[in-house]
């Protein structure tokens, strides 16, 4: 239960000891967007790596149907540990809001231009929260 009053659980964490604070997302966590390339800008493995919704599987990375780029003198915001990404843009409605938290350091990794990356103090927390019915 909850005293409605003072929004305090009656359960907590012993990490936790104010009341419950209600905040959108984007107050609590920075969104970057992904890489738009055309086909000539594609190269070998020895480019950047390019995560797309094929990369995205059961809420995890996966190689499937790589795509490496060269950046050339692009400046674009790299993939970093703890962030989580998240399909935003795609032919079939079933692939939006899928998602994968990057749980492994990826060198030299953007996403996708149909991609948002979230990087936040609380992945775990948000990237259970995308899991639920209210996305």
């Amino acid at each position: 239960m909850t005293d409605l009053k003072k929004n305090v659980p009656e359960l907590r964490f012993p990490e936790f000891s104010e009341e419950w604070e209600e905040a959108l997302l984007n107050e609590k966590v920075d969104f970057y967007s992904g890489l738009t390339y055309s086909p000539d800008d594609i190269t070998d493995e020895k480019g950047t790596f390019v995560v797309r919704s094929s990369n995205i599987k059961n809420n995890k990375l996966i190689d499937a149907d790589n795509i490496y780029v060269d950046l050339k003198n692009l400046t674009i915001e790299k993939v970093q540990y703890g962030d989580i990404i998240v399909v935003v843009r795609n032919g079939s409605r079933n692939l939006i809001g899928k998602h994968a938290l990057v749980s492994s350091n990826l060198n030299n990794t953007v996403i996708g231009a149909f991609m948002t990356g979230i990087r936040s103090d609380n992945s775990l927390f948000i990237n259970v929260l995308l899991d639920t019915e209210t996305f």
